[in-house]
């Protein structure tokens, strides 16, 4: 009897402090709240930065191959800009002066020319021109920047000289346009950003500008 009553005690004991155990996690459950005693396991701190994906956020920035594209476009941009375009030939009825011939003057106002019947009516002056090769400009009564620079033009020459008096001008002047040319009589006037080119059917003529005053 002794035994058995021995035994009985010590699995009462055991019981009791089991019993303790499950009462304390009941308690710390109710402390700290349902969900932490909820068998779906949180997710890590880890996890929820892996969801933000950087590989997207470097994506959104545009990518470098457009630009390279377009640059390798801009020789041949280039090189069409600076080309010449041909001239467009306009009407010389258009630039009718005076009842002799045609007239005109540069875009700038600073060439004036005429193409008209005689030896010495067709030509272009410039008062910015520099002196021709050939030209005498030596004057008692004017000075070098009160007389104008330029050519006459013939079928068969190009006599540079001087002026003291507008030659080619007249009194209403139309204006040539840049990259546009007349043709009269023989001779083809070419108006350009660069200057003012006549030649004859022959092939020679001059060139005039502020930079240049020469013939050919």
């Amino acid at each position: 009897m002794g035994s058995s009553h021995g035994r009985s005690r010590a699995a009462i004991d055991h019981i009791q402090k089991m019993t303790q155990i499950l009462f304390g996690v009941l308690a710390a459950c109710a402390l700290v709240g349902v969900a932490a005693c909820g068998s779906q396991p949180q997710p890590a701190p880890s996890e929820a930065i892996a969801t933000a994906a950087p590989s997207q956020a470097i994506a959104t920035a545009a990518p470098p191959t457009t630009a390279v594209a377009t640059s390798s476009n801009s020789p041949a941009m280039s090189s069409t800009a600076t080309s010449t375009p041909a001239a467009t030939a306009v009407d010389p009825a258009d630039f009718s002066a005076d009842g002799y011939g045609i007239a005109w003057e540069s875009p700038t106002g600073k060439i004036w020319c005429r193409i008209a019947p005689g030896e010495y009516g067709s030509g272009c002056q410039s008062y910015t021109a520099p002196v021709p090769d050939g030209a005498d400009c030596v004057s008692p009564t004017f000075t070098i920047d009160q007389l104008t620079k330029g050519f006459y033009l013939t079928p068969t020459i190009v006599l540079p000289t001087c002026f003291n008096q507008g030659v080619f001008t007249t009194e209403f002047p139309k204006i040539l346009p840049y990259d546009m040319s007349v043709t009269t009589d023989g001779y083809t006037c070419t108006s350009r950003e660069t200057g003012m080119t006549c030649t004859t059917p022959t092939g020679h003529g001059f060139e005039m500008s502020m930079q240049v005053a020469r013939s050919f």
